[in-house]
């Protein structure tokens, strides 16, 4: 599975930014964390803060024509409050388009964990 996402991933378009997570042992602060890095977003303090800053990333892609991606591998291993917070980057989106498009990858197992109704949006 994570060969086959590598292998995807090296055949994208360079119009499309991936990001890639690979660590699902990951607290909520840890998650934001390593967000932050993958985006390159320095200047944050707080969650909201962050949450403003990649607002600006993807809105600017956007509006330039350019996909992004975050891809989660392993997800089944994510905990409930990451994956509400996964959840909830979904949320950032246009009148016309998602602007982060959110891959979940992982064991038979994450199906059942996106059953949950709080968590039903990610499916």
């Amino acid at each position: 599975k994570t060969t086959i996402l590598r292998w995807m991933m090296q055949r994208l378009d360079r119009t499309v930014m991936v990001a890639y997570i690979f660590n699902p042992r990951l607290s909520v602060p840890e998650f934001y964390q390593h967000l932050a890095a993958l985006f390159d977003i320095q200047n944050w303090e707080t969650k909201s803060d962050l949450l403003i800053e990649l607002g600006k990333v993807l809105e600017t892609r956007h509006s330039r024509g350019l996909r992004t991606v975050l891809i989660i591998d392993e997800a089944h291993g994510l905990s409930p409050y990451v994956l509400e917070e996964v959840r909830l980057l979904g949320n950032f989106e246009s009148d016309t388009a998602k602007q982060l498009q959110i891959v979940l990858t992982g064991q038979p197992e994450l199906r059942n964990v996106l059953n949950y109704p709080d968590l039903r949006q990610l499916k």
